[in-house]
């Protein structure tokens, strides 16, 4: 009896932080002496408008009872300890701009309640190196944008059991995790997700990525998805549905790695930005388009701008009547042999910056286009070369010998004012003619 009553104040104390604590908790590591903010900006600002803050704020081992502006920090490395005493409904940005913290521990933190947006929930922590999440529910949360942006030092991220079948917006997802060589997406449900923009932009050590479970029937906006991903070999993107997708500006541009990308079969009849899709993709070899509907899209600026290393380009849906912005497509290839354009349609006025288009390209490389619109496209592409034009558009293009124009006679001098004839098979001309050599479907060649 005795002792159960020196017993007695420890139990009932122990049990007294139980009911009082709820088990909900999150430690962090904070580095660095002084006056530290952890929930605010530097002007003492709550950097979100949705903020649920703990109830107790612990610095190594001392409560600081309430939620301040700023806190003291004694050590070089500080424990942290955030305790709720109710249940959590939103962590939004629960951590943005908390650039001195290196660790953050979640496993006996209660997330069963959260629900809605938790956007930019450890943005801009700079300093955190690995973060596990696996015991992190998410199952009834819609966006989880800038989630771990700007997490520079990131180089270990376990998202292993993150129930994604609720997720809507996954902008800026993992932009800038410059540190990230992998990462493991097999749990992610991706079927109500509408924007992926920026999603991995800038994960400069990213070398292979594995999304073969994504399927995509809502995406709207994939734009600047893999941007600077510079060390990034190859993406396969065959489990894509593009059925809704309007922007894919920028998608891979910069990735300087890159030799190949593959796209799924499905056609994409809301696009209307491919804009430097692939600028400066530098090893990228070819790319086949030929699936790609094009009734809606506005925009091709720049689309191949410097992929030095490219020889083929496979356009041939792609139907240019609605295009407005068309500067420098091929601009600067130095190595491409054949553009598949059979589909082009017709070129509106509007379309004067296909003068461009080819700057830089081979000056013997083919392109296949339709023969109705071959005389239109060579007059706005304006090359002084031997550009080969065709109307057989096969797979075996390589196979077609060219043949010298010393070997044909009879031609005009002057091909401008017999442009039709040429393209009908009615006449030749002579080397100076500036329209380039042209193939019929017999191999025959026409100058």
């Amino acid at each position: 009896y005795y002792y159960l009553l020196l017993l007695f104040p420890i139990l009932t104390k122990k049990h007294e932080d139980i009911f009082r604590y709820n088990f909900s908790y999150i430690t962090l590591t904070l580095n660095g002496k002084g006056k530290k903010s952890i929930f605010y900006d530097e002007d003492g600002n709550s950097v979100c408008n949705i903020f649920q803050p703990p109830n107790e704020v612990h610095i190594n081992d001392i409560n600081q009872s309430n939620v301040n502006y700023e806190y003291t920090f004694n050590e070089s490395k500080n424990i942290v300890k955030l305790i709720w005493h109710n249940k959590v409904t939103t962590t939004n940005c629960l951590f943005y701009k908390c650039k001195n913290v290196d660790e953050i521990d979640l496993s006996h933190f209660d997330s069963s309640s959260i629900s809605g947006k938790i956007i930019g929930m450890f943005g801009n922590c700079e300093s955190l190196i690995s973060l596990d999440l696996s015991t992190f529910n998410i199952s009834q949360v819609t966006d989880i944008s800038h989630m771990f942006a700007y997490c520079y030092k990131l180089t270990s991220l376990n998202l292993s059991n993150f129930n994604t079948s609720k997720i809507e917006r996954m902008f800026q997802l993992f932009h800038k995790c410059q540190l990230l060589t992998s990462l493991d997406l097999s749990s992610f449900d991706t079927s109500k997700v509408e924007t992926m923009g920026y999603m991995f932009s800038g994960c400069k050590s990213l070398t292979s990525i594995n999304l073969s479970n994504f399927n995509t029937p809502e995406i709207s906006n994939i734009s600047h998805m893999f941007q600077d991903c510079e060390n990034l070999n190859s993406v396969n993107l065959s489990s894509f549905n593009f059925s809704k997708t309007i922007h894919m500006t920028l998608m891979f541009g910069e990735c300087f790695s890159i030799k190949t990308i593959y796209f799924s079969n499905s056609e994409t009849p809301e696009l209307e930005y491919l804009g430097s899709i692939f600028r400066n993709c530098i090893s990228l070899v070819s790319v086949d388009l030929s699936y790609f509907t094009t009734k809606k899209l506005k925009n091709i600026d720049n689309m191949f701008f410097n992929c030095t290393s490219l020889t083929s380009v496979n356009l041939s849906n792609f139907n240019t009547s609605t295009i407005i912005w068309t500067n420098s497509i091929f601009e600067g290839c130095v190595n491409l042999e054949y553009v598949n354009l059979k589909n082009l349609g017709e070129l509106s006025d509007n379309n004067y910056q296909y003068q461009n288009a080819f700057q830089g390209t081979p000056e013997n490389m083919v392109i296949c286009i339709n023969e109705t619109i071959a005389p239109r496209l060579t007059e706005l592409i304006r090359r002084k070369d031997k550009t080969c034009y065709i109307i057989d558009c096969r797979d075996d293009w390589k196979s077609i010998q060219r043949k010298k124009n010393s070997e044909y006679e009879g031609c005009t001098d002057n091909c401008t004012n017999n442009i039709n004839h040429i393209y009908q098979f009615q006449s030749l001309c002579k080397p100076s003619c500036q329209h380039g050599t042209y193939y019929d479907s017999i191999n025959s060649v026409k100058k």
